[in-house]
């Protein structure tokens, strides 16, 4: 089998959904712990699963962009959907973690507004 062109190499393939698909996950997530208020606590350890989790997708995002980022330089409507996703990710991904240091029930649900 020979090498694929160079135009297959180019493209960013697989990873481009998969970028949307986290950035879009990370910011949903984020307005629904904003907006809504959090459950029953759960059981050790599994908020620190879902902080994990959190970060872990955070980190994966931050990959991606740095792989897509040169594959889709010369599409200027798909890098600046890209940066504007990634940054409005990024913040999102703050702000979960930053809401669970404001409460002890913030910080068993991820939620900022409380069980009542």
């Amino acid at each position: 089998m020979g090498l694929a062109p160079m135009s297959e190499l180019a493209a960013p393939g697989k990873s481009w959904p998969v970028f949307l698909l986290i950035c879009a996950y990370l910011i949903l997530q984020c307005l629904w712990r904003l907006l809504t208020p959090g459950g029953s606590w759960p059981m050790p350890p599994w908020h620190y699963v879902s902080m994990a989790s959190d970060v872990l997708l955070w980190a994966v995002m931050i990959g991606l962009k740095s792989h897509i980022t040169p594959l889709i330089a010369d599409d200027p409507p798909r890098a600046r959907l890209a940066t504007i996703l990634f940054w409005a990710a990024l913040l999102a991904g703050i702000i979960m973690i930053l809401l669970r240091l404001t409460s002890d029930s913030a910080w068993w649900t991820g939620h900022y507004i409380p069980t009542h």
